[in-house]
């Protein structure tokens, strides 16, 4: 028979019994790879340290006035610029208790952290406090108008207040309003093309400027789903993105709300706690992805917005473990993504060429669904043909002729042994490389992996069977 195509253009797929998967393109495990836009498999980005920080844990993240600010968990902000220069800005250090939260006017940055936020108002200077600001864990800009979710236990938590237009440093009582369709308590704010989602447990509004006098501000759509992870909240791709009351992921966008977790919400239904969830975006090889880091469960997950397709992160420092990421910003003037560590003052860089990942292997792992070729019958595998990106060799002895691996599982028993496969030697030019003696199977599942410190890119794989009579 002619060489038939093993499905593998789309990510992960958690949400069923994992035997159940036969003949479809989804993969039962796939981590640190990514999928592109001709349904190739490759790397994921690793993370090559960029710089140290003087304080332990980076809990927050961000890019304004041209370097990158930091916030560690002792509350202290730092900036590095593109030299690497170092500066403590700390005049006054982040209040409260809870992660950051950035915003800005182009003009000052703000940051909340649960309690009154904080200023900076570029290089040069240091931070500021906002005597007159709320308490806040989420702040948002919405044209002039600087909005927090003003925490008062005694308001149950349901109070949006905003400042004085262009003055940040001045706050009214009176200048507030609240949820009116389902009242709920506010978890955050987002803001997209001029509207503020305002998100609570239970609800998502969306808020106008209609421009009234003394309240500027009107709802003008209620959504029945709130969050139950308040940072999983972001702003990605022009649409509102988070966690909802009952562990599915929803992409809003205007008046559009559409489920984008199915794949994987058997996964997260299986976590113990999702509300410590923490979101980011970048982009990557002209997709948008997001980010979902859940610290308690050790677990990493980003969705390629493109193609909606999940992939699943890890480190290798410590057997599969957590990636090294606690908190990340996307710089869209250098195309640049940095990430902190969640345990030390490290400053990691997106790399597309650094094949370890924080110092540590970087092993990517795709496991394919079952494969019967639509026959139960028993099938000899006379090739299989992996076609991929080869001359990824580098001038390093122990990676001269770097190899991937490949097992497989027949009729649902046992993996055989790892089989290694050459990737090819410094100047290899051939496209692809076949794989003889696979034995005979009725189904069959795959998996490969690589760990050698060189790129990873497969175009597809196929076999040259027989179907053998019974």
């Amino acid at each position: 028979m002619p060489f038939v195509k093993i499905p593998m253009n789309q990510g992960a797929f958690k949400s069923q019994e994992q035997g159940s998967l036969k003949n479809v393109p989804y993969a039962e495990d796939l981590i640190n790879i990514f999928i592109g836009v001709t349904g190739n498999n490759y790397d994921r980005p690793s993370l090559e340290l960029y710089t140290t920080l003087p304080s332990n844990e980076i809990i927050g993240i961000y890019y304004f006035d041209g370097v990158l600010v930091a916030v560690t968990s002792d509350r202290k902000i730092y900036t590095i610029d593109s030299d690497k220069n170092i500066i403590d800005v700390t005049d006054v250090a982040l209040p409260g208790n809870a992660r950051p939260v950035f915003a800005d006017n182009k003009q000052e940055l703000i940051i909340a952290g649960g309690s009154n936020p904080i200023k900076w108002e570029g290089v040069g200077y240091t931070t500021k406090a906002i005597d007159d600001a709320p308490e806040a864990t989420h702040i948002a800009f919405l044209d002039g108008f600087l909005l927090a979710n003003r925490r008062i236990v005694s308001e149950n938590n349901k109070v949006i207040q905003f400042s004085e237009f262009e003055d940040i440093d001045t706050w009214l009582l009176t200048s507030i309003f609240s949820a009116v369709g389902d009242p709920d308590e506010v978890q955050g704010i987002a803001v997209n093309q001029r509207e503020a989602y305002i998100v609570g447990e239970k609800t998502t509004e969306i808020w106008q400027n209609v421009g009234a006098s003394p309240v500027p501000f009107n709802r003008a759509h209620i959504w029945q789903y709130g969050t139950c992870a308040k940072y999983s909240i972001i702003l990605a791709d022009n649409s509102v993105i988070f966690i909802d009351q009952d562990r599915r992921i929803l992409k809003i966008a205007g008046r559009e709300l559409v489920r984008i977790s199915e794949t994987i919400e058997e996964e997260l239904s299986r976590y113990e706690v999702v509300s410590d969830c923490i979101t980011s975006q970048f982009s990557w090889n002209g997709s948008t992805h997001v980010l979902f880091v859940f610290p308690t469960e050790r677990k990493t997950w980003s969705i390629d917005l493109r193609n909606n397709q999940w992939t699943e992160w890890r480190g290798f420092l410590i057997d599969w473990d957590r990636p090294r990421i606690n908190c990340s910003y996307y710089v869209q003037e250098t195309r640049e993504c940095f990430a902190g560590d969640f345990n030390t003052g490290r400053i990691w860089k997106f790399s597309d060429t650094i094949k370890t990942d924080a110092g540590g292997v970087f092993k990517r792992n795709r496991k394919f669904s079952q494969i019967d070729q639509g026959s139960y019958a028993k099938k000899q595998v006379r090739v299989l043909r992996i076609n991929m990106k080869r001359d990824v060799a580098t001038s390093y002895t122990d990676f001269a002729n770097p190899t991937i691996e490949i097992r497989w599982k027949d009729d649902g028993k046992f993996w055989t042994n790892w089989k290694q496969i050459s990737l090819g030697e410094i100047g290899e030019k051939k496209r692809f490389v076949d794989v003889h003696r696979l034995g005979i199977y009725r189904t069959r599942q795959y998996e490969i992996q690589c760990s050698d410190p060189v790129e990873l890119n497969i175009t597809d794989i196929e076999t040259d069977e027989e179907v053998l009579s019974d």
